[in-house]
């Protein structure tokens, strides 16, 4: 049996912002008899789309992060169904996750690569978010980088995003003062929702240092990034002594053409006796499944609320890909491609 499979692949490295035209779909066979000893022939369900994307499209050297190639399909995490399998561990209707499955309908893939889902009653979705890397993401930034105590303030960039809304409702149950940093009245609104004691609108700040000062009077002692740029720079004139600053992304900065400048205003680390920190959630990878469990119980016990954006077919992933450059997205993005 065979199977026709639309796939997603990179036609042109991206100047700027990414745009439709530097992508193309297209078709091709794949063939059952084709898979092989500890192969598994999977379907996709979900794509996730994540910011960290948009570096993978530069022509990079990164072990870390790998560059696509010209041509060739595009991979994120994703989450499929099974098929077929000559993989011991594998059966046919087993739904698995990758953290590098291919942007294709149909694909064979080593039984290796794939992690198998628990069976519960939470949507599988989810497991692109909060019981995913995503969550992995927000909480050991959070508690393994950041070390909140209670009563400390926990400032958060994109809090509307994918990691910042979780990282904004972790720091609550850890007894913190968690506030957010948005863009546009909708997801303020949204962020404070979530349990976050105040959000800030970015997009009516024309003094970022004077708006980060007003709103944190007692400074910060968590500052979650996902940004960079002058908002890291307005931060780290208003950390507290012994602040701690997990890195985790750079928004603002992966379409640049330019190279970034900065940060300045580095010394206020010294004068601070801060931490700034970049990390890269793979490196707690033998806790995952502890951090998996703590936060089903969340999810569970209602303590953690979830927002997924679910886009649906393969034509929308490019477009829900370029929506997150633009603020036109609030939660996780997941793109469906078939029914569960």
């Amino acid at each position: 049996m065979s199977h026709q499979s639309k796939r997603i692949i990179l036609k042109s490295f991206p100047q700027g912002h990414p745009k439709e035209s530097d992508f193309e779909i297209n078709t091709i066979e794949i063939k059952e008899d084709e898979v092989k000893d500890g192969q598994v022939l999977v379907k996709l369900l979900y794509v996730s789309v994540d910011p960290y994307l948009r570096y993978r499209m530069k022509q990079v050297d990164n072990k870390a992060f790998q560059g696509y190639k010209l041509n060739e399909p595009l991979t994120s995490i994703c989450l499929a169904r099974v098929i077929s399998s000559k993989h011991g561990s594998l059966k046919e209707g087993d739904n698995v996750t990758s953290w590098n499955l291919t942007w294709q309908e149909f694909s064979i893939v080593k039984g290796e690569e794939l992690n198998k889902l628990p069976s519960n009653d939470l949507p599988l979705s989810y497991y692109l978010h909060s019981l995913g890397m995503t969550g992995f993401t927000a909480y050991f930034g959070l508690l393994s980088v950041g070390e909140p105590k209670e009563g400390e303030t926990v400032l958060v960039s994109a809090a509307a995003g994918a990691v910042g809304m979780l990282v904004g409702q972790i720091a609550k149950l850890k007894g913190c003062k968690a506030l957010g940093i948005a863009g546009g009245k909708e997801k303020v609104e949204f962020v404070k929702s979530l349990g976050f004691d105040d959000c800030l609108d970015y997009k009516t700040v024309d003094n970022m240092d004077e708006a980060i000062k007003k709103f944190c009077p007692n400074g910060i002692d968590v500052y979650f990034d996902n940004v960079g740029s002058e908002t890291l720079d307005a931060v780290l004139l208003n950390i507290n002594d012994g602040a701690r600053l997990p890195l985790c992304g750079s928004i603002s900065n992966y379409n640049d053409t330019k190279e970034a400048q900065g940060p300045r205003r580095t010394f206020n680390l010294i004068s601070k006796n801060a931490k700034m920190e970049g990390f890269l959630v793979s490196k707690y990878g033998k806790d995952f499944g502890k951090a998996q469990q703590e936060i089903t119980e969340w999810l569970k016990q209602g303590k953690i609320k979830e927002q997924i954006d679910e886009r649906n077919g393969m034509e929308k992933i490019v477009p829900s890909f370029i929506d997150l450059f633009h603020g036109r997205n609030t939660g996780k993005v997941v793109v469906k491609i078939a029914d569960e």
